[in-house]
């Protein structure tokens, strides 16, 4: 047993400095700086009685804002937590970044003991922490939430893989909560991965069945969130946003006239 804990432990240590600029004293920097924030605020409408957080009273220019309606809660909830504690809202949105970090490089490590070795799945691991668009997401957008995704999805293809409906589903669902768009975007991997298990596995219709109530359940236990986002997404500008500022795509890409 502590033979195979000693990969874990070796990874926990080499996670160390892909949060050390975090842990430091002080505020980091980044685009998305309202992160401290948003953790103060679910905890206020928490600690007020509301559950499920949508509406958040500060924000809005101080009209307030259903932020929580639309913008993915699950990171939020985990921050909060810690404010319950009796941490600060910095340190709480501080542990918040850090979770995901090594939780990335558990997952991915679990993911890839399916086919690698201890060593290379250890290895894995560590390029999957360390891999440039995470260092983006973490340390200049401040995307936290994307970041959780990321590091949800190889419990999403294990679970797939291994057929365990109940934590699938918990999984897909936490996904969902952590970014709906990195959800509906692996969506279609997902797909692909349950098809491959189809031609792999003999007892077809069973496995139909898990697909079915893998999905169906994770989308049932997150339908608090992504149900009320689109009844409600015609009181919003959704269309403006997408067709006026991404569309065409192009403009948003580097090409050799920049």
């Amino acid at each position: 047993m502590t033979r195979k804990l000693i990969p874990l432990f070796i990874l926990a240590a080499l996670s160390l400095p892909a949060i050390w600029d975090i842990i430091t004293p002080g505020y980091f920097p980044v685009h998305d700086d309202t992160q401290v924030v948003r953790v103060y605020e679910m905890h206020k409408a928490i600690s007020s009685g509301q559950f499920p957080v949508r509406w958040v009273s500060d924000l809005g220019y101080g009209y307030g804002y259903p932020i929580f309606n639309f913008y993915n809660p699950l990171p939020y909830y985990f921050g909060a937590a810690f404010m319950f504690l009796g941490f600060d809202a910095l340190n709480a949105a501080k542990i918040m970044f850090v979770f995901p970090i090594f939780l990335s490089g558990l997952t991915m490590y679990l993911l890839s003991r399916i086919i690698l070795p201890r060593w290379w799945a250890l290895l894995a691991a560590i390029l999957y922490i360390y891999a440039p668009y995470h260092a983006v997401q973490i340390y200049v957008r401040g995307a936290v939430a994307e970041y959780w995704a990321y590091a949800l999805l190889p419990l999403i293809f294990w679970a797939i893989w291994n057929k365990k409906i109940i934590l699938g589903g918990l999984f897909f669902a936490a996904l969902i909560i952590s970014h709906n768009l990195t959800a509906f975007m692996s969506i279609y991997f997902i797909g692909i991965l349950m098809i491959i298990q189809l031609i792999r596995i003999k007892n077809k219709s069973l496995f139909l069945a898990f697909c079915f109530l893998f999905l169906a359940f994770g989308l049932g236990l997150s339908a608090f969130f992504w149900l009320p986002a689109i009844v409600e997404s015609g009181k919003t500008q959704v269309s403006q946003m997408v067709f006026d500022q991404f569309d065409p795509p192009s403009k948003h890409l580097v090409t050799f006239n920049n």
